[in-house]
């Protein structure tokens, strides 16, 4: 007895198979990595396609609704499983953190400098608008009281017409 039919699971998919589960309404492939007992698959997803799914998620769902992929659509899934489930490339050293680590630092420090910089040209900008909305102001003010002292004076009551 193999594995798969132990497992319950579909002819044409165990662990490493291609697949691709659909619903009616979404669909995603992905790669099995294990079988589990009472027909469960769990499954690396590659493509996420409609679901609510990222790459490299993991998930475990019933193998009967899976579909076994076949040829070249196969062989890339299972690509792109590897490479999402591979670990760091080991050249990534202490020393190589420290540098990261220094050249983090000084992103960090221009990025500080061109904050301070972009907040002392705001700074100035609302300065000069801030001057000049008190000189528009006060003009509209010298204005309003010329155009009051211009006008001849107003009778003061009504009179009926005949």
């Amino acid at each position: 007895m193999t594995l798969s039919a132990v497992n319950g699971t579909p002819h044409g998919i165990g662990e490493g198979s291609a697949v691709r589960m659909s619903a009616p309404n979404y669909w995603w492939t992905g790669v099995v990595t294990a079988l589990r007992p009472g027909g469960r698959a769990e499954v690396v997803i590659t493509d996420p396609g409609d679901s609510i799914h990222c790459p490299g998620d993991v998930v475990i769902v019933a193998a009967r609704t899976l579909d076994p992929l076949r040829g070249g659509h196969a062989w890339r899934e299972q690509a792109r499983a590897q490479q999402l489930l591979a670990p760091p490339p080991a050249s990534w050293q202490p020393a190589d953190r420290e540098a990261g680590h220094e050249l983090g630092q000084r992103l960090i420090e221009a990025i500080q400098e061109r904050g301070y910089a972009a907040s002392r040209d705001l700074d100035d900008a609302v300065a000069y608008l801030g001057d000049r909305v008190t000189d528009a102001g006060e003009a509209i003010a010298t204005a309003i009281e010329l155009a009051g002292l211009q006008q001849p004076p107003r009778r003061r009551g009504w009179r009926r017409r005949r």
